[in-house]
């Protein structure tokens, strides 16, 4: 991808996330994307045909922000720590555009198309984040890894959607209770 490329999605998620905060996703049109983002409607247009296109580049510039937050894994950290470290990182982000993520997961809900797009790119962020904790396992483990962090995921976004604690304490308390059993349905050993 060019350098330019990658600066005019930056522009162009920035400002989808900008109109998601202040209206319902599924009304925001890639033409009103370019112009806050002011990106002539032809440039945005070859990169996203369509404004569900943008969502796993939310995702990956999320991913990023948090894998800058959470640094490299301290050896001692538990997998189960390390795992609720990163997810917490990734609530904290979200919490800095919360009525934007309801945005989107609200019009998530309400479209399978949107869910599915979506799916996928919760699955590559999930795959991202075990390799964030250090647990790389390319076995048939890895795949029942990546499900069951996905569950436990949309489990405790689901939470956070309606924890508006100010510390997000339900949230972190469904994402350790979420951890748990999924260690316990895993079995602890695959995520060592």
């Amino acid at each position: 991808m060019k350098k330019k490329d990658t600066s005019i999605r930056e522009k162009l998620c920035a400002a989808a996330v900008k109109l998601a905060s202040q209206k319902a996703w599924e009304e925001i049109t890639i033409s009103q994307i370019a112009k806050t983002a002011k990106v002539p409607l032809k440039q945005a247009a070859e990169l996203y045909s369509e404004t569900e296109e943008i969502l796993p580049s939310l995702m990956e510039a999320t991913d990023k922000r948090v894998k800058k937050t959470v640094g490299i894994r301290d050896k001692n950290e538990s997998a189960h720590d390390r795992l609720f470290e990163i997810f917490m990182a990734r609530f904290d982000d979200l919490q800095k555009n919360r009525k934007s993520a309801i945005s989107i997961s609200n019009a998530c809900r309400k479209d399978p198309r949107l869910a599915r797009i979506m799916l996928k790119s919760q699955w590559n962020s999930m795959r991202e984040i075990l390799l964030m904790a250090g647990i790389d396992d390319d076995g048939s483990k890895k795949i029942l890894q990546v499900c069951s962090l996905v569950v436990v995921y949309n489990l405790t976004i689901y939470r956070w959607l309606n924890d508006e604690t100010e510390d997000m304490a339900k949230t972190m308390a469904a994402l350790d209770r979420g951890l748990k059993f999924n260690f316990l349905l895993t079995n602890q050993n695959c995520f060592r």
